[in-house]
């Protein structure tokens, strides 16, 4: 800025103050006026409320009082009234105007501490201009030149400087971290490769083959279920079969006999023929047909226990064969127990790596954490502890050497290690996720932290594809590629691109 436009400035700064004297007086002119009138309106009020209770005589003159008299006073007062209300309305109306041109003078006032700046700027100026003309101006260009040159290289260097410390601070318990993960996971690759081959000693090439093998085998164990009953009635049935094997002896046995008796009785009747005799004749011929009858019963019996012991002999057959099922079944049922047996242990192990892989991946974000946390706090901790109990994660910080929990930290110190735990989940998953959206990633972090975290995104976050955060925060602008504005302009949201110096 020029004298000349310093002295305009001053004389417009001048002005406004002089004009900010004359509207504030005004604003109290017009303050003074409506205390009046609502003094006024109270006692307008108050006589129109007396009026309406009035009777025979007049509250205010103390005339007496007729209907129409009552109604008139009542119609003039309610008058003066509307016109007390105008005029508050237009006080109010003027003093908004008064105000807006406050406002106005303000924003010119405003500018004195800029005033004041240009002023000392000035005056330095003269003071520099006067020394320079003193001195050999080219000979302090190149000078100035050099010394900025080696600042930044200064600057470069200790910034790299810092970066190897730390790195050499970590890399003996990163070498030493991986080597024993290195082992332990070629621990579990063997353990792993062992359950491969137990499965394909007992014929699956897959845990998905044996499951579906499994599922192929339940109806057949649950027929060998329904069938295990059955097995049991073998034995009752044997008996029974047995026992009529023995009745069916013993009607053999009578049968041979009644044989015999049927010859002995042929005999006597041939011979009997030799001696005919009618009553002998009849009797033996009444006794012929009770044994011939009895013989028929027998027979009858006979066949009806040979179909029998044929049924039987075909269900003792089917029950062999059951007998035999059952035993594949039970045998299949054994192998699938040991095969499930080892896929528990195969699950287990695995549930184990995985575990190990979880511990492995807290840990990771515990470190990127610990670093942006260090930052951000202005290395007062030494690092952030994450622990996972069943199933949620614990954060904690270390303070003096010392793990505390976080109700240790202040507000903004919280915001600060949230902050930093989102950004270190990202930072693991960078590799994996190709877009990270950070809405308002920065209340109530003053301005030191702010600053640092512009500092950390541009470190840390350009390790993913694309990050887009979303902010009020002027100073993330810095960390920023493309800076998109939204404004609200009469009502309506304004959206341009803004140029990233």
């Amino acid at each position: 800025m020029s004298e000349e436009e310093v002295k305009e400035l001053e004389r417009e700064i001048e002005e406004a103050r002089a004009e900010k004297e004359d509207i504030l007086k005004k604003i109290e002119g017009i303050n003074g006026k409506r205390g009046e009138l609502r003094n006024a309106i109270r006692e307008k009020n108050k006589a129109i409320l007396e009026l309406k209770k009035a009777k025979g005589k007049c509250p205010v003159c103390g005339a007496k009082l007729t209907e129409k008299h009552k109604k008139k006073l009542l119609s003039d007062y309610t008058l003066e009234l509307e016109g007390y209300e105008k005029k508050l309305a237009g006080l109010g109306e003027e003093e908004k105007e008064l105000r807006k041109m406050l406002l106005e003078v303000e924003k010119v006032l405003k500018r004195e501490r800029e005033l004041i700046a240009e002023k000392e700027l000035l005056k330095q100026k003269k003071e520099l201009r006067g020394k320079l003309e003193k001195l050999n101006t080219e000979e302090l260009k190149e000078k100035a030149e050099k010394y900025e040159t080696l600042s930044q290289e200064k600057g470069r260097l200790l910034g790299e400087l810092g970066k190897l410390r730390e790195e050499l601070k970590k890399r003996a318990a990163f070498e030493k971290k991986i080597k024993y993960l290195r082992k332990k996971i070629e621990a579990l690759r063997e353990e792993l490769g062992d359950y491969e081959r137990k499965l394909e000693e007992l014929g699956f090439g897959s845990i998905e083959e044996l499951r579906k093998r499994t599922e192929e085998l339940k109806p057949l164990y649950e027929e060998y279920l329904k069938l295990l009953p059955s097995a049991e009635k073998i034995p009752e049935e044997r008996k029974k079969l047995e026992s009529e094997e023995a009745q069916l002896e013993k009607l053999k046995k009578e049968e041979k006999g009644i044989s015999k008796e049927l010859e002995e009785i042929r005999r006597e009747l041939e011979s009997a023929e030799k001696g005919y005799s009618r009553e002998r004749h009849e009797a033996l011929r009444e006794a012929h047909i009770k044994k011939r009858e009895a013989l028929v019963k027998m027979e009858a019996e006979q066949r009806h226990l040979e179909e029998r012991k044929g049924e039987l002999m075909k269900r003792i057959e089917e029950l062999r064969r059951e007998r035999e099922n059952i035993k594949l079944k039970k045998k299949e049922l054994e192998d699938l127990k040991k095969a499930r047996d080892r896929v528990q242990e195969l699950r287990e192990k695995v549930r184990q790596y995985k575990n190990i892989l979880k511990e492995d991946s807290l840990a990771r974000v515990g470190e990127y954490a610990s670093e942006i946390f260090e930052e951000l706090s202005e290395e007062k901790y030494s690092g952030i502890t994450v622990k996972a109990l069943e199933n949620k994660v614990v954060l904690g910080v270390v303070y003096n050497g010392e793990e505390r929990d976080l109700s240790f930290l202040s507000g903004g110190e919280r915001i600060a290690l949230g902050l930093a735990f989102r950004l270190a989940l990202s930072l693991y998953l960078a590799g994996e996720i190709p877009l990270l959206i950070m809405d308002e990633p920065t209340p109530y972090l003053d301005d030191e932290r702010r600053r640092r975290l512009v500092d950390i995104m541009e470190r840390y976050l350009r390790r993913i594809p694309q990050v887009i955060i979303v902010s009020h925060d002027e100073e993330l602008k810095d960390a920023a590629d493309r800076v998109v504005r939204v404004r609200l302009e009469n009502g309506v949201s304004r959206v341009e691109e803004v140029e990233v110096s």
